[in-house]
């Protein structure tokens, strides 16, 4: 067996390899494309799109698959006794690895487009784990009404293509300026999501407003979702 899996493991990277590279030039062609549209200088467009599209890959990977979280474990659930929390810091997990493999693209797009390295790029990593601490108890929340709807999926995919649009990922924020209330962007807690992120992997710090309203949805979001857990673990596997 052993053999087996190190006689696939060059066809696994090679995989990777070759998915990361047919992905940097789609990336590099969308790039060309709303930069011109939205008349951006296209080697800072570049990353900001890429870190964008990566971040927003990881949530919407989460939120995606949080509705099911429960109901594709349901077998362990009912037949072994274990956390619940196991099941969803595995979705969580599984997603971040997959951000992993996606940021082999970032890191091409940066030795293209010369992102500058500075000390808020350190802020990536706290960032990145106060993102996931956040998307833990969202997740928990989904589950558990995923467990009791099962029709949740499909109604959070179509909310999800909506928010995409509505969130600064593909057009930058200064494009409305004095065109719209700031409010319509401070008010997207997906900007937040999104941002908080995306600022340190450009090498930029983070809008306080962004760090504080991040900061404030994991500590009451978890609040509420044990209150909401406390309650209705219990019938999770009725709901199964």
């Amino acid at each position: 067996m052993d053999a087996a899996v190190n006689a696939n493991t060059p066809v696994v990277s090679n995989a990777v390899r070759s998915h990361a590279w047919r992905a940097r030039h789609d990336i590099i062609d969308v790039g060309l494309v709303f930069s011109t549209i939205f008349n951006s200088d296209f080697h800072e467009y570049l990353p900001f799109l890429t870190a964008g599209l990566l971040v927003w890959g990881l949530i919407s990977g989460i939120l995606l698959e949080a509705g099911s979280t429960f109901s594709v474990v349901q077998f362990i659930i009912l037949s072994v006794s274990a956390p619940y929390s196991m099941h969803i810091y595995r979705a969580v997990l599984r997603q971040v690895i997959i951000f992993g493999h996606n940021a082999l693209v970032f890191i091409a797009v940066i030795l293209i487009a010369g992102v500058p390295v500075t000390w808020a790029t350190l802020l990536f990593f706290p960032a990145l784990l106060l993102l996931c601490i956040t998307l833990a108890w969202i997740n928990l929340v989904v589950a558990m009404v995923g467990a009791r709807f099962r029709d949740l999926q499909p109604i959070i995919g179509s909310l999800l293509q909506l928010v995409f649009f509505l969130t600064p990922l593909i057009w930058d924020r200064h494009l409305l300026a004095g065109k719209a209330h700031d409010l319509l962007i401070d008010g997207n807690p997906f900007y937040h999501l999104v941002e908080v992120v995306r600022a340190p992997l450009l090498g930029k710090m983070p809008p306080r407003l962004t760090i504080v309203a991040v900061v404030a949805m994991a500590v009451v979001g978890w609040f509420v979702t044990f209150l909401l857990f406390a309650r209705f673990r219990r019938r999770i596997p009725y709901w199964l």
